[in-house]
């Protein structure tokens, strides 16, 4: 009913408004209530069309890179971190459609998801390492993902690492 009454396109553009540094601090709690909404929309494929080609991934990662703390510090670590799970979680739903995933490489979310891999928090390691295997599908994907350092270590490498410790902690917890 969301995509189909228009309502979507309109959540969009209201995200893109009210996401600006100026309207943020006084806007984070319908931001919220918007994002658990992209979360929703997005496990359908008509609802991550309709969200595509309207800048709100080139948003999702202005916010997601929070150079200089310009967002975290206008509202509490707390809010700002549920923002971020929010952020992760509607553009690993995103990708998995093909047009998702080439809107992701296009808007370079494979640099600023990458830092989320080393999180302290398993929930954004969780949908940054989901989004990262979900990317791997395209050749550019691919490309960025196996050419890009953080903190001089590549992007795979911090992919399998964390597989890997998942994987630990599955068959520990079986024994």
């Amino acid at each position: 009913m969301l995509v189909d009454s228009g309502t979507a396109i309109r959540m969009v553009d209201a995200f893109n408004y009210y996401s600006n540094t100026t309207q943020f601090e006084e806007n984070y709690e319908f931001l919220i209530y918007l994002l658990e909404s992209f979360i929703l929309i997005t496990m359908y494929d008509f609802g991550i069309t309709t969200l595509l080609g309207k800048s709100l991934l080139r948003t999702f990662n202005f916010i997601l890179k929070n150079e200089n703390n310009m967002f975290s510090k206008l509202i509490k670590k707390g809010v700002f971190g549920q923002m971020r799970e929010l952020l992760l979680s509607t553009v690993k739903n995103i990708t998995l459609i093909q047009d998702g995933k080439v809107e992701s490489i296009a808007n370079e979310l494979v640099y600023t998801i990458s830092t989320f891999l080393t999180s302290e928090y398993i929930n954004e390691r969780l949908h940054s390492s989901s989004f990262m295997m979900s990317i791997s599908n395209i050749l550019e994907g691919k490309k960025q993902i196996c050419g890009h350092e953080i903190d001089n270590k590549f992007i795979i490498l911090e992919v399998i690492i964390y597989f890997i410790i998942i994987e630990i902690m599955f068959t520990v917890s079986f024994k």
